[in-house]
């Protein structure tokens, strides 16, 4: 049987297509080594190198066990916090939190911490629920996938909770190695463009192939045009492996996972916002639960957010609050935690009501009192912690489409509450009643401050123990009425409010005397029973009431179920 041989015009075009191939591959090979962009030294004694200790292989480094820096502590493991037994105690439900500085805190007094105020509000009576602190300062999200296997994973957690924010994806690879303290090499990462949700047939050719993955590239940006770069960003697909490769480790241990992004603090730059999204994309397209916290962030002021006022990118303690209590709202929906304690109550004798366990907020005690104008710009609200947690009346539609946030506090001789109500078009409220106990203030935009200081009925009278109602609108109207006692001929005697209104948001202040509640300045550790309510009177779902404390049905007026304060001793 013969053979015809080709042409050999045609092997000369074969082998010289064969040259050409291997020589664009040897090129796009070259063009994918990473270029060492700056190098970074902390000499023994700084934080670092307190705190970090050498490790092997790509992880760099790790939390020294039992380091102590000046209020920092770390247990016998690593984890930023107090000593915790390693074997999980029966009816415990444990929580891994990973991620970088924001996640360790960084500059954050522990208790203020978002995973340490994330524990306090998952706390339940029926399962114990812990959170350990497994952030790393600098860690990348490779490095907290290599973590996790490594150490992460011997705490048995139920849950992996990972943060993230825009830096995790910048244009850089970060390696350390420890010599003379802590050496950190920052590179530009390869030019690998693989698409996240590519087939396996395409992804192993462009995972063998640098030339596959430079034709990839280009042919996205012909077809799509520069627009289509983030998608195939290189740091992108790193990042959504390490989260792959978190995701799967936890699950193979019985764990579930979740994913909260942190937005910059201020963006203006569009390429930024590019990179948070794409990060909730890699969450949403790995099937994660994720969590992007732009929205709730905006609720506040950059300026009022962040914990120096140079650094976009580290929340303060309040921003703390505002992840804990956004993430704990995403578990809880996700049923990714233990259901809260719930009550029972049985409504007109036909149904059954199911709602979350009452809560309960220190009231911070304070030197001086905060200027009642409705800027909110005073250091007496900037040191507390605000309450995020609204949430609407039962058989509302939808989760609150307007992010509210309160803050208590108190002197010696007035409760001090103040809201901040974001509202994209402000000038549109809803503002009718201008007098004083106009009538049906409650339709107007308008927040409310419910006290119950006593727990027995006003002396001579029957029934419940009365409690006091007090509205504040929009337009600076008030509304006082005590429940159960003289109603609206009782008026909080030199009461002082105050509203504003700024491009995204409407804020009011209230001074309420103790004197007008008929009590002396509270005592320490004393506990009323209290709420706090807004009405949206036109949002996306139409008017809309939010409350701190659950109801159980349609109506605020329930002092059974109001939340406890607690009062803290007045300086």
């Amino acid at each position: 049987m013969s053979h015809t041989r080709p042409p050999r015009r045609t092997r000369l075009l074969v082998l010289a297509a064969s040259i050409a191939l291997l020589a664009g591959e040897g090129v796009a090979r070259i063009a994918e080594r990473p270029r060492l962009v700056t190098e970074l030294r902390f000499p023994p004694g700084d934080v670092r190198t307190v705190l970090h200790r050498p490790a092997p292989g790509e992880l760099g480094y790790e939390r020294v066990p039992g380091a102590q820096l000046a209020e920092i502590t770390h247990d016998s493991l690593g984890f930023r916090g107090d000593e915790r037994p390693l074997a999980k105690p029966p009816g415990t439900f444990r929580i891994l939190a990973l991620g970088d500085s924001i996640t360790y805190g960084a500059g954050i007094p522990l208790e203020r911490t978002y995973p340490k105020v994330l524990e306090s509000l998952l706390g339940g009576a029926t399962t114990r629920i812990e959170v350990w602190n497994g952030g790393t300062i600098g860690y990348n999200a490779r490095q907290e996938a290599l973590w996790l296997e490594r150490s992460g994973l011997a705490i048995q957690p139920d849950l992996v909770l990972v943060a993230a924010c825009a830096n995790d994806l910048g244009p850089r690879q970060v390696e350390s190695t420890t010599r003379d303290g802590i050496v950190i090499r920052e590179y530009a990462p390869p030019l690998v463009p693989l698409v996240l949700g590519a087939g396996p047939r395409a992804r192993a050719i462009t995972e063998r192939s640098a030339l596959a993955r430079f034709a990839q590239r280009a042919g996205a940006r012909f077809s799509h045009g520069a627009a289509a770069a983030p998608i195939l960003d290189p740091q992108a697909e790193a990042n959504a492996a390490a989260y792959r490769r978190i995701r799967d480790h936890a699950a193979a241990a019985g764990a579930r996972t979740a994913l909260v992004v942190f937005p910059m603090l201020g963006a203006t730059d569009d390429g930024l916002e590019a990179v948070r999204r794409r990060i909730v994309e890699i969450g949403v397209a790995l099937e994660i639960p994720t969590l992007d916290l732009a929205d709730a962030f905006r609720a506040l002021p950059p300026a009022e957010l962040r914990l120096v006022a140079t650094d976009p990118w580290h929340p303060n303690a309040t921003g703390h609050a505002l992840a804990a209590q956004e993430a704990a709202r995403l578990l809880r929906e996700e049923h990714l935690v233990p259901e809260a304690p719930s009550a029972e109550l049985r409504v007109g004798g036909v149904g059954e009501a199911t709602f979350r366990a009452s809560p309960s907020v220190d009231v911070g005690a304070i030197d001086s009192a905060p200027s009642i104008d409705g800027s909110l710009d005073d250091d007496a609200w900037r040191r507390l912690t605000p309450l995020a947690a609204f949430l609407p009346l039962p058989d509302a539609p939808e989760p609150p489409a307007r992010a509210t946030l309160a803050w208590l506090a108190h002197d010696a001789e007035r409760l001090y509450v103040a809201f901040r109500c974001a509202d994209p078009d402000p000038g549109a409220l809803r503002a009718a009643a201008r007098s004083r106990d106009g009538d049906r203030i409650w339709d107007d935009d308008e927040v409310e401050v419910f006290l119950a200081p006593s727990r027995e009925p006003r002396a001579g009278a029957s029934g419940d123990a009365p409690f006091f109602q007090v509205i504040v609108s929009a337009a600076g109207a008030i509304y006082d009425r005590e429940h159960g006692g003289r109603g609206l001929e009782w008026n909080a005697a030199s009461l002082v409010s105050a509203v504003a209104r700024d491009g995204d948001a409407w804020s009011a202040e209230v001074a309420i005397p103790f004197a007008s509640l008929g009590r002396t300045a509270p005592l320490p550790g004393e506990r009323w029973r209290a709420n706090l309510a807004r009405h949206v009177s036109a949002g996306p779902n139409g008017p809309e009431w939010l409350t701190w404390a659950s109801m159980p049905r349609d109506s605020l007026l329930e002092p059974a179920h109001f939340g406890t304060i607690r009062f803290a001793a007045a300086r």
